[in-house]
């Protein structure tokens, strides 16, 4: 006869303090690491989006700059070529691109009637109100029948506009009085600092006295942009020895039509 078998139900051995301490410890540690990862990932997506959008922004302007300028007019009169104006408001100067430009009256505003398609562009850099010492690209367009009244019929260019008479393009442009933008090697004007350039047959900066043997024969676009975190970081832009990053150059040149009375 055998007897029947019996087990001790012993309770299992649990987790001392010192184990689950050091656990805690493993875990925090893998997940420092994790959250650093993913927060390094972060900020490389942040950085490239706001890249992309600055650099979508500065192909816009540079397409309708370009746009514009295709059609530029160049009259007998000189007191119609393109002119470029430089404004200092404190320390920041502003530049001012003055042209006429031929636009189908199918394409103007209905607002007012068309008298033609020889229309009153103006472009500006000024220093921006929203994103510390960056600066900014704003257009204003006259259709033809402003353009008649307040341009053609009076002889000349109009002076500067105020600046809510333009559509804000939106640029997030850097400030061209700093080591840092030329460290990139933005391509302006040393002599004057300026984003655009009238050049001559020598295609040098123009100067002089237009005439008609002394015209301009190209129009220089040159900046440099930013995303506005960057901007926004004011000891950043000041640094003159620091290359900015995720700020994109951006430099073309237009030709211009030869006046009917240059040889």
């Amino acid at each position: 006869m055998t007897r029947p078998r019996t087990t001790s139900l012993t309770p299992s051995r649990g987790f001392t303090l010192v184990e689950v301490m050091v656990s805690a410890a493993i875990l925090a540690i893998v997940l420092a690491v994790m959250f650093s990862a993913l927060s390094t990932s972060m900020s490389l997506w942040r950085n490239t989006d706001n890249k992309i959008v600055a650099d979508r922004e500065a192909r816009a302007i540079e397409l309708l700059l370009a746009r514009d300028l295709a059609n530029v007019v160049m009259p007998p009169g000189t007191n119609f070529w393109p002119r470029i104006i430089t404004n200092r408001v404190g320390r920041e100067n502003v530049y001012y691109l003055k042209f006429l430009t031929a636009t189908p009256a199918g394409a103007q505003p209905a607002t007012g009637g068309n008298t033609g398609d020889i229309c009153y562009v103006e472009y500006v850099i000024l220093p921006s109100t929203t994103n510390g010492p960056g600066r900014e690209v704003r257009r204003l367009f006259w259709p033809s029948s402003k353009t008649y009244a307040d341009v053609l019929s009076r002889g000349t260019l109009p002076g500067p506009q105020t600046a809510d008479q333009f559509e804000s393009l939106g640029l997030n442009l850097l400030p061209t009085n700093t080591m840092a933008a030329r460290g990139l090697g933005e391509l302006v004007n040393e002599a004057n600092n300026t984003n655009f350039v009238l050049l001559g047959s020598d295609l040098l900066p123009f100067a002089g006295t237009p005439g008609s043997n002394n015209y301009p024969v190209a129009i220089e676009v040159n900046f440099a942009v930013a995303d506005p975190t960057t901007l926004a970081n004011t000891n950043l832009i000041n640094r003159s020895t620091y290359v900015l990053r995720n700020a994109g150059l951006y430099s073309f040149r237009i030709p211009l039509p030869k006046p009917p009375s240059a040889p």
